[in-house]
């Protein structure tokens, strides 16, 4: 099992790498951005809906108790102007999860965004469930 600064420590390099390089989602492309920086109140707001996925078994950007991202952010205490999350599940390591969000639209435009300044990220594994793995990243700029 993959340790949590190890994780978190590497898709911190991996986001940043594709920031700088710039990179082209779907049909657009996003030229080299800034670098984000790491936010504990963005990562709190990923752990709690990575362990709610994982605790309930489910797999949604809705929370089992109707939350969102931006609900989540706002509980954490980040007071933000732009606010976005990928999530992925089943994943096992750092470069596979990026991967998947960097071959996705959405969820690559979220990385590459000169929107956000700053995100959090967390992974939750579980044994019971129907994923090993849940991820969550949650970007924003205040």
């Amino acid at each position: 099992m993959i340790e949590e600064a190890t994780y978190q420590g590497q898709l911190i390099e991996l986001v940043n790498q594709y920031r700088a390089e710039g990179h082209t989602c779907g049909s657009e492309y996003y030229p080299p951005a800034d670098p984000l920086t790491w936010n504990s109140k963005l990562e709190s707001a990923a752990r709690r809906h990575s362990r709610d996925m994982a605790d309930n078994d489910f797999f949604s950007h809705t929370g089992s108790d109707g939350t969102n991202v931006a609900d989540r952010a706002r509980e954490a205490g980040y007071d933000y102007s732009y606010i976005a999350e990928n999530i992925a599940a089943g994943y096992k390591t750092p470069e596979a999860v990026m991967e998947a969000w960097m071959a996705s639209p959405p969820h690559c435009t979220s990385i590459m965004s000169k929107n956000y300044r700053e995100f959090g990220n967390a992974m939750v594994w579980s044994d019971n469930t129907q994923y090993p793995t849940y991820w969550t990243m949650v970007f924003g700029d205040q």
